[in-house]
């Protein structure tokens, strides 16, 4: 079986890879980036939420959280088949308190945290167009 691994955002700008497969979980990525960065991030697996964010444009970023039973690695595959993957990115945000807070310093409009909260929308990949809005 040939491993992969997913890079996941935290709040702060900073990023984890966790080991994964092809039947991988968003709730599984969850509880392994839990228990990999305790150091850094505490609480349980029902507090956090798995989100994909995809910049369409510098004004547009499409973003949704992840079902607990989705599998991220099959939605990276898409967006990379599709030749998009610099553009796209998982991140691990704590519910109920906080969300993105900030974004990073730098104004690479191609990162989905340079892109004001107020052009972001839902929908994106791994959603019908009925669903997205």
């Amino acid at each position: 079986m040939r491993g992969f691994y997913l890079r996941v955002y935290f709040e702060d700008g900073s990023y984890f890879s966790v080991p994964v497969t092809m039947e991988s979980t968003a709730e599984e990525v969850i509880k392994l980036l839990l228990k990999k960065k305790s150091r850094v991030i505490s609480g349980v697996p029902s507090d956090y939420s798995l989100y994909v964010a995809q910049a369409v444009n510098a004004d547009e970023l499409f973003e949704r959280r992840l079902e607990a039973k989705e599998v991220p690695l099959e939605l990276q595959e898409k967006v990379r088949v599709q030749g998009h993957l610099h553009q796209f990115r998982f991140h691990l945000r704590k519910e109920g308190g906080s969300s993105h807070g900030g974004g990073m310093e730098d104004n690479d409009m191609s990162s989905p945290e340079a892109i004001p909260k107020s052009k972001r929308r839902g929908g994106g990949v791994g959603r019908s167009s009925a669903a997205s809005n």
